[in-house]
C-alpha cells in the first residue's frame, strides 16, 4: 500500500507506518503521525515481518487505518485521471467508506466536518433513491404512452376504414 505521494505504508496493530530507511532486507518505519503529531512510534521489519518495536505512540490505534489510506490514495489517483469535478469524486469515494472509518478518522477538531460528511452521505443515498424512483416512473410513463399511441393508431386505422366504406356506399 502507498500514500498519495507514493510512499510505502506498513500497517501494524492499527498504526500506519511510512518508510524511514531501508538497508537490504531490513526496513525502518516511522509512525505516519511523526511529522504532524510528533509521534515517536517506530518499527523495524525484515522481509515485511516486524522484528522490533521502538517508542511509544502518542495516539490510539485505528482499526480502519488501511481503509482510510486506501481511500485517500484512490481519491488522489482518480482525481488525476478523470474529468469529473472534485466534489463528485469526493462524494463517490466517501460513499464507499464505512461509517466507522469516517468516524475514526475524525478528530475532536473536525466534529462539524464529520457531521457534514455523514449528512452528505445520507443526501447522496436519498438522491440515489429518488433518482431510481424517477427512472421507474419514467419507464411506466413511457410504457403507458406507447400503449396509448398504439391504441390511437389502431383507432385511426379503423376510422379510415369506416370513411372508405362510407365513401364506397355513397357512390
Amino acid at each position: 500500500m502507498e500514500t498519495t505521494k507514493s510512499k510505502s505504508i506498513f500497517i501494524h496493530a492499527g498504526y500506519a507506518y511510512i518508510v524511514d530507511k531501508t538497508s537490504g532486507d531490513k526496513t525502518t518505519w516511522c509512525c505516519d503521525r511523526k511529522r504532524h503529531g510528533q509521534c515517536r512510534g517506530r518499527i523495524h521489519t525484515i522481509n515485511d515481518s516486524v522484528v522490533l518495536s521502538i517508542g511509544e505512540h502518542n495516539h490510539e490505534p485505528k482499526a480502519e487505518a488501511a481503509e482510510m489510506i486506501a481511500a485517500r490514495t484512490q481519491m488522489a489517483s482518480e482525481a488525476k485521471m478523470t474529468s469529473k469535478k472534485t466534489h463528485d469524486n469526493i462524494a463517490t469515494d466517501i460513499d464507499r467508506l464505512s461509517r466507522q472509518a469516517v468516524k475514526s478518522n475524525s478528530s475532536h477538531h473536525d466534529d462539524g466536518l464529520l457531521d457534514k460528511i455523514l449528512k452528505k452521505k445520507e443526501t447522496i443515498e436519498e438522491t440515489k433513491k429518488k433518482h431510481e424512483d424517477l427512472e421507474f416512473q419514467l419507464m411506466e410513463l413511457e410504457t403507458r404512452c406507447e400503449a396509448e399511441l398504439a391504441e390511437a393508431e389502431e383507432n385511426f386505422k379503423n376510422e379510415q376504414e369506416i370513411v372508405q366504406q362510407n365513401s364506397k356506399i355513397r357512390q
